[in-house]
């Protein structure tokens, strides 16, 4: 079998990916559409994806040299991984590609830093998703696998920097901790009274801040939050991978 996937080095000196934007491409100022081709061709890419390295490098430069259509291309990776019927593994391989693309979004490439605050307004939605994934799956194995894939991708975010502790904190909250049975939060009372008194504006703001999903309503938000501080303040947090 070919090489499977790792986590990029973590050497500040690694040089990023050359594609061919970066070797004579231009990009535009303005996100355009992806062809009808081009778009069939990631979808198809997407469709295929496993665990294997060049599988991942080369949607990671489709997604490069496309870099002026990366709201197109983001979208698109962000229904993938989205899809309740996706495979395990295959989901694992489009967060792997999710990735490589944070890791090359530095690349000398005209629009690729784009991917970095399009991907960050996305991921607490693709996290609720592997939450969802993690607790239907059948088998104990399987599960572990996706829980060790996923922190595993969340510690070289942290140690690279990539974003900050608070948003990592709150995708691993969202992924490892499940929502409340009766659908309301659990949380300090107070804490609870403070952010029912905040605007619908606010709780957004804090949820973005946070690493957390934005939808479904205000009083969504506010137990989002509550749930939030409550798995930071447990004991049974888990510290690592």
């Amino acid at each position: 079998g070919g090489q499977r996937w790792v986590p990029p080095p973590m050497m500040s000196g690694d040089a990023p990916v050359t594609t061919a934007a970066q070797r004579g491409g231009h990009g535009l100022e303005r996100d355009r559409p992806l062809s009808d081709l081009e778009r069939d061709k990631f979808e198809d890419m997407l469709r295929k994806l496993t665990v294997e390295r060049e599988d991942v490098k080369d949607a990671m430069v489709f997604a490069l040299d496309n870099a002026d259509a990366s709201g197109e291309v983001v979208e698109i990776l962000t229904d993938a991984l989205t899809l309740p019927e996706t495979p395990v593994p295959l989901k694992v391989a489009r967060l792997f590609l999710v990735n490589d693309i944070l890791h090359n979004a530095t690349a000398p490439v005209r629009n690729a830093s784009r991917y970095r605050s399009k991907l960050e307004a996305v991921l607490p939605a693709i996290f609720e998703s592997l939450q969802e994934t993690y607790r239907a799956v059948e088998t104990r194995i399987t599960q572990e696998a996706l829980r060790r894939h996923v922190l595993r991708v969340l510690r070289v975010w942290r140690e690279r920097y990539l974003f900050s502790d608070d948003y990592l904190n709150g995708l691993q909250a969202t992924f490892l901790q499940p929502p409340p049975a009766n659908g309301e939060a659990v949380g300090r009372p107070e804490l609870r009274a403070e952010l029912e008194q905040l605007s619908a504006d606010e709780l957004e703001r804090r949820c973005r801040v946070n690493g957390l999903s934005t939808r479904n309503g205000t009083q969504a938000l506010v137990n989002r939050l509550l749930a939030l501080d409550a798995y930071l303040n447990s004991e049974s947090r888990p510290t690592g991978p």
